[in-house]
């Protein structure tokens, strides 16, 4: 199922079913996604992901080269009643971040969930990475009455949100240890299957404060438990808030799309072929 935002010049694809997930080019997508050079610890992961294994899928194509730039993989899960998606797998191609791509397929996955039936209302990762932590953390405050955890800025953590972490942490990572003052999983990436290399190696991100987050409480081996409780809110609310993430216009303009009108971005979208599923 695929969707063009003509100003931005993306066109988003959704996938859910197994025979679309099993017949995609795999390996022409992890190509377009690694042009521009990425970290070596993230091309590890890369070769060793299978796109078939996610229940939902989002592919982001620029219209201009008919590249995939972004994807997002989420699976589904559940604490008793209470129904999550985990954000399994994220990533922008390097050359195409700044343009609001991952806040467009998350927004863009909540939107499709919702026609198959209610939209979980829990929302979360497993990282190392800080620049992860700082896009979801930003995320969280596009919908209304949604609450981050572990926030920064809130050293006060609420009880609700230390609990609702505690259970997804029990439900994802049973064997490990899960301190709750920090949200590290100890020995994340080794239980995950992920490679992970010397202390420094890790990504990083310019925000000083997320920085100094990751460095005083994760060893190279670690994970971040991140979530996004969105349960304040009504799915109505929740909706109608990712459809402006969603359309939101970009701050910045890049080449690719400055000398085209929205109306040139559209036929090209259009007359580009699309992806082989």
């Amino acid at each position: 199922m695929e969707h063009i935002l003509a100003d931005a010049g993306l066109r988003m694809t959704y996938l859910r079913h197994p025979y679309q997930l099993d017949e995609l080019n795999q390996e022409t997508i992890l190509q377009d996604l690694s042009e521009g050079g990425i970290e070596s610890l993230t091309a590890a992961y890369l070769t060793n992901i299978n796109l078939s294994e996610y229940d939902h899928l989002v592919l982001a194509t620029d219209c201009g080269t008919a590249r995939t730039v972004g994807m997002l993989g989420i699976n589904e899960g559940s604490i008793g009643e209470e129904r999550f998606l985990k954000l399994r797998t994220a990533f922008v191609a390097p050359d195409a971040r700044g343009r609001g791509i991952m806040d467009r397929m998350a927004a863009h996955a909540l939107l499709r969930v919702a026609s198959f039936g209610p939209v979980p209302q829990v929302i979360v990762a497993r990282t190392s990475n800080p620049g992860w932590y700082r896009n979801l953390r930003r995320l969280t405050k596009r919908f209304t009455g949604a609450i981050f955890f572990p926030d920064h800025d809130y050293p006060a953590t609420r009880l609700d949100s230390v609990k609702l972490a505690r259970s997804l942490a029990r439900q994802l990572a049973p064997t490990l240890h899960f301190d709750t003052g920090t949200a590290r999983l100890r020995g994340g990436r080794i239980a995950a299957g992920l490679p992970y290399g010397r202390p420094g190696a890790r990504p990083h991100c310019k925000d000083p404060r997320i920085e100094a987050l990751f460095g005083r409480h994760l060893q190279p081996a670690d994970q971040m438990l991140l979530t996004i409780d969105l349960r304040s809110q009504t799915e109505a609310s929740i909706l109608e808030d990712a459809r402006k993430v969603y359309r939101a216009r970009e701050l910045r303009r890049f080449k690719t799309i400055a000398v085209l009108t929205a109306a040139a971005l559209l036929d090209l979208c259009l007359n580009t072929s699309a992806l082989t599923i």
